[in-house]
């Protein structure tokens, strides 16, 4: 497949499609597939967020290889902000709390694209206000990380916090609303 995308110029794969079809296979070929994507002699470049290799890379490391999935998110969380929400659950998982919280921040600074600047906290500015642009999907997903953040904040004792992430997510959640 990605011969003939590299190699004829006027093919153009649905990309979505392309993904589903890969991360669909029985599991012994998704395997298969992972240790011929891991192969540095690979042509594909696997480092581009964007391509629908890496996707499909990502999605095998989430299957096999839990610590190389997590080194992914780590090194791609500055390009896109999904990448934070694994990062943030295994520290949860683990009862780290002051981790998830460091996550937490990393994961809205790069919603935000502040990747030098001073971090953001519920409690500092409104979220919707720190926004550069409109985002057509992932409110529910801001929203949902806002309430984890809340959980977080109560098991680390910062009641402000809590209270601010918990009305940030209400705000963010239904605009509208307010």
């Amino acid at each position: 497949v990605y011969e003939i995308e590299a190699t004829y110029e006027l093919v153009c794969m649905n990309q979505d499609a392309l993904v589903d079809f890969f991360i669909n296979l029985p599991a012994d070929s998704c395997r298969e597939i992972y240790a011929c994507l891991q192969d540095e002699a690979q042509e594909i470049d696997l480092s581009n967020v964007n391509s629908p290799w890496h996707q499909i890379k990502h999605v095998y490391e989430s299957r096999f290889d839990s610590t190389k999935y997590l080194e992914t998110c780590r090194s791609h969380l500055d390009h896109n902000w999904r990448y934070g929400r694994p990062l943030i659950d295994d520290p949860l998982n683990r009862n780290e709390f002051q981790e998830a919280e460091q996550w937490l921040a990393k994961t809205f600074s790069s919603l935000l694209e502040r990747k030098r600047k001073a971090k953001w906290y519920p409690e500092s500015t409104l979220l919707t206000d720190q926004m550069d642009y409109y985002m057509e999907d992932g409110h529910e997903e801001i929203a949902d990380l806002l309430l984890v953040w809340s959980k977080v904040s109560l098991k680390l004792g910062n009641s402000q916090r809590r209270a601010a992430a918990q009305f940030q997510g209400a705000i963010f959640r239904l605009p509208e609303d307010c």
